[in-house]
């Protein structure tokens, strides 16, 4: 027996960073299975697939099973004769590499569900590529609360000033390495 399902639900963007933080990046793929009921209320030709968001949560999950297992493993000490050593080595870079296209693919397909959404809606405003792919579930669930709140045809702030305040960091960061390089060194010790 399936509840009644609406369209995608207000949330804070805020508690949905944090609790990714908190998870170490396994609510995301949670998130969009929870999404894909809703997402599917709006009525529209495109869909999210469950199975891309489970192979998603399958593979950060075995993820951080290999992270745990190579724990220890220091790549410099293989010789270039060992080369199946190496490449198991590079193997949990090749799991990120798919994670991220995987998180990329579903965030542009839940990305095209809103737009078609927006058009179905009467609106000529669409969900910005830039920032899906920058901030992906972020600010699809930004641009899911101004849809509730119906100011998606009103300014977008929120997008930019996140964009400018991560560059600044960036840059600061950059400029307080490169005045002082021993600095990396020292917040190394902290962990």
């Amino acid at each position: 027996m399936e509840s009644n399902v609406g369209p995608p639900k207000k949330k804070s963007v805020i508690i949905l960073f944090l609790i990714s933080v908190i998870t170490w990046g396994i609510y995301p793929g949670f998130w969009y299975l929870r999404r894909i009921k809703e997402f599917r209320a709006l009525n529209t030709t495109r869909r999210v697939g469950k199975g891309l968001v489970i192979v998603y949560i399958i593979l950060t999950f075995f993820l951080y099973a290999v992270i745990g297992l190579y724990a220890g493993f220091d790549i410099k000490t293989i010789s270039p004769s060992e080369t199946i050593l190496f490449i198991l080595a590079l193997f949990p870079l090749f799991v990120i590499f798919i994670l991220l296209l995987l998180w990329i693919a579903i965030s542009f397909r839940a990305r095209k569900i809103i737009n078609e959404a927006l058009e179905n809606k009467g609106t000529e405003t669409k969900i910005s590529g830039f920032y899906t792919l920058i901030f992906n579930l972020f600010y699809l669930q930004y641009e899911i609360n101004r849809i509730n709140e119906d100011k998606e045809d009103k300014k977008r702030r929120g997008p930019l000033i996140w964009l400018i305040i991560i560059v600044l960091v960036i840059v600061a960061a950059a400029i307080i390495i490169s005045v002082d390089p021993s600095y990396v060194a020292k917040i190394k010790t902290l962990f």
